[in-house]
């Protein structure tokens, strides 16, 4: 009885485990650097150009 025990709290925490990690994977492509990295990338435009924009005449 105590193994059982002992395999159901392990397998319950290498569930856990995989979860958190897969939450933790899908954050770091969740994040607003990530997009901006994307988006240069994709449109080869350089940080400096979208931040700092010169006033039109």
């Amino acid at each position: 009885m105590m193994f059982l025990t002992l395999v159901i709290f392990f397998a319950f925490l290498l569930i856990v485990w995989v979860v958190v990690r897969l939450l933790f994977r899908l954050e770091k492509h969740d994040s607003i650097t990530h997009d901006e990295r994307e988006l240069w990338n994709r449109f080869q435009v350089k940080e400096q150009e979208i931040r700092y924009r010169k006033p039109k005449k």
